[in-house]
C-alpha cells in the first residue's frame, strides 16, 4: 500500500468527526445542558483537577472540592458519592480538554495527541496520579472501572487520527487500531513510569515515523 502524504482537507473533516463523536461530559450532571449546570460542573473539576495536581491523591476530598470551587457539599454528594468517581470525572476533563485539536495531518495529530503522554508523564504529580490509579486497580473493581475510563479518554486523540487515517486511506483498513494505540504509546508509559526515564521529543517522533513507514509498506 502506498502511504497518501497529504490529504488534509478530507482527513480533516473526518478525524473532527472522529474527535467529536466523543461523549460530552458538561450535560452528565443535570438532565438538561442549562450553563449553570454546565457551569458549576467546570467549577467543581476544574478545583478537583487543580487540588490533584497542587497535592496528589490525598488532597482532593468533598471538602476540600467545596471550599476550593464554592459549591456546597451537598451538590457534590448527590453528584459524585464517593471521592473515586469525583477524580475520575476530574481527571477525563482535564484530559479531554487537553486533546490536541485535529488538523488532518495524520503525522502532526499523531505526534501531538503522544505529546500530550510525554508531558503528562514529564510532570511527577500526573506520573503520580497514574502510579496510584495503577495500584489501586489492582485490589478495587472501582478503581479498576475508573482505569479503563481514564485510558479511553487518554487515547481517544490517538484512536480518532489512526481511524482518520484509515478512512481517507492512509493507513490500511485491516489496521487494528487497539494494538496500533498501544504500540505508539506502550513504549512511552514503560521507559516513563517503569524505568523513569525521560520520555524525549525525539522518541515520540520516532514511534510515530516508525509506525508509518511500516503502514506504508
Amino acid at each position: 500500500m502506498r502511504l497518501k502524504e497529504n490529504c488534509e482537507t478530507d482527513c480533516f473533516v473526518k478525524n473532527s468527526l472522529y474527535h467529536s463523536g466523543m461523549t460530552d461530559p458538561s450535560c452528565t450532571l443535570g438532565e438538561t445542558c442549562d450553563p449553570r449546570v454546565v457551569r458549576t460542573r467546570e467549577m467543581v473539576l476544574a478545583a478537583a483537577a487543580d487540588l490533584l495536581d497542587e497535592g496528589g491523591w490525598d488532597a482532593v476530598t468533598h471538602s476540600s472540592v467545596s471550599v476550593r470551587s464554592g459549591i456546597g457539599r451537598t451538590t457534590l454528594y448527590r453528584h459524585w458519592p464517593d471521592k473515586v468517581s469525583l477524580l475520575g470525572d476530574a481527571i477525563k476533563a482535564r484530559i479531554d480538554a487537553d486533546l490536541p485539536v485535529p488538523t488532518g495531518n495524520l503525522r502532526a495529530d499523531l505526534l501531538a495527541n503522544l505529546e500530550q503522554f510525554r508531558r503528562a508523564l514529564a510532570s511527577p504529580t500526573k506520573r503520580s496520579s497514574m502510579c496510584a490509579v495503577l495500584a489501586e486497580a489492582e485490589h478495587s473493581e472501582q478503581f479498576r472501572s475508573l482505569r479503563r475510563a481514564v485510558t479511553t479518554v487518554a487515547t481517544s486523540g490517538v484512536t480518532s487520527a489512526l481511524k482518520a487515517g484509515k478512512a481517507c486511506g492512509q493507513l490500511p483498513e485491516d489496521l487494528d487500531l487497539d494494538l496500533t494505540v498501544e504500540q505508539l504509546v506502550g513504549p512511552m508509559m514503560f521507559r516513563g513510569l517503569m524505568w523513569h526515564r525521560p520520555v524525549t521529543r525525539a522518541m515520540t517522533e520516532r514511534l510515530v515515523d516508525d509506525f508509518l513507514a511500516s503502514a506504508a509498506r
